[in-house]
């Protein structure tokens, strides 16, 4: 698996503070058998892929999931546990409705979004309808 790492084109995924060309070092890092720089790593990461989120999850995060999931299921020589949490705090955001897995930027909501009520998805490409919330009638 770790060999297909380098055929991702990183510098054109994004995440939270730009682009994801440090991905592999960290990824490499986490797994690394120094504790220190797998620790920083561990952090360098979680703060790229989860800070001030708003329910974005970025392409940066879909690409490294694969790997902190090999990671957090035993890759991972020192600090585990820190990789398991990244882990299951990027699922759940994946599992909540009002999450939107972005293809490159951040897709703006509307007021429709905060509102069950009202219809469309609450977000500017979303038509009536298009609420992940709601089931269609049968």
């Amino acid at each position: 698996m770790w060999e297909s790492l380098d055929r991702i084109e990183w510098a054109e995924l994004r995440h939270h503070r730009g682009k994801a060309t440090d991905f592999p070092r960290l990824l490499r890092d986490c797994a690394g058998d120094s504790p220190v720089p797998a620790e920083a790593a561990i952090h360098d990461l979680d703060d790229a892929l989860t800070a001030h989120t708003g329910g974005w999850i970025s392409p940066a995060a879909v690409a490294a999931l694969p790997y902190l999931t090999d990671l957090a299921a035993g890759a991972a020589r020192h600090h585990r546990d820190l990789v398991i949490d990244l882990v299951d705090r990027l699922l759940f955001d994946g599992a909540d409705p009002q999450t939107r897995v972005s293809r490159g930027r951040r897709r703006g909501r509307s007021a429709a979004a905060d509102d069950p009520g009202r219809s469309g998805g609450g977000h500017p490409q979303d038509g009536p309808g298009d609420d992940p919330r709601r089931l269609p009638a049968a």
